[in-house]
């Protein structure tokens, strides 16, 4: 997978943040009726159409099955940040097409993961792992700070000009 583009990364990590921070608030998503209420909408459904931007953009440069797996949760998180906009921002009933949306990226970000792993990108495997976990975690705070410094560790490392953090000892050549 190439490096991902540093907008994209530090938008959907700030994205999230945003949604954490709101959340501890305990907003209500279902019926907004504040302006809080509103932003926790708009909050959790930009995380979920910017990670899947984000998504799309790694895509490319991958093995066929990782690619595959990455246009998969990055169409499906698109449909459900679109579907929870439209139930929860204007009340239509699209909830079955969310759940749905978002069981789908849950099972292509595992194959993803399983892919990654295959392919020895264990690293990049632990960065979809996480995303899973912070997906599982979303309705609490805790889960969209795990997806914020997740994603803004990604956008550190593109700016720093590596496509995720490294794990590994060597230090940086000299500029």
């Amino acid at each position: 997978m190439r490096a991902l583009p540093l907008p994209f990364a530090v938008l959907t990590g700030a994205a999230w943040l945003g949604q954490a921070l709101v959340t501890t608030t305990g907003p209500t998503y279902y019926a907004p009726v504040n302006s809080l209420d509103y932003a926790a909408v708009i909050l959790y459904t930009s995380g979920l159409v910017l990670l899947a931007a984000s998504l799309w953009t790694v895509r490319a440069g991958a093995g066929r099955m990782s690619a595959a797996s990455a246009s998969t949760a990055a169409g499906a998180l698109f449909t459900a940040g679109v579907a929870n906009l439209f139930e929860d921002g204007f009340g239509l009933p699209l909830g079955w097409l969310y759940v749905a949306a978002v069981l789908v990226a849950i099972v292509a970000l595992l194959a993803l993961c399983v892919s990654l792993v295959r392919a020895g990108s264990h690293l990049k495997a632990i960065l979809v792992a996480v995303t899973i976990v912070g997906l599982f975690l979303v309705s609490s705070w805790l889960g969209g700070a795990i997806l914020a410094a997740t994603w803004l560790a990604v956008g550190v490392a593109a700016h720093r000009g590596r496509a995720t953090p490294s794990l590994s000892p060597t230090p940086p050549p000299y500029r």
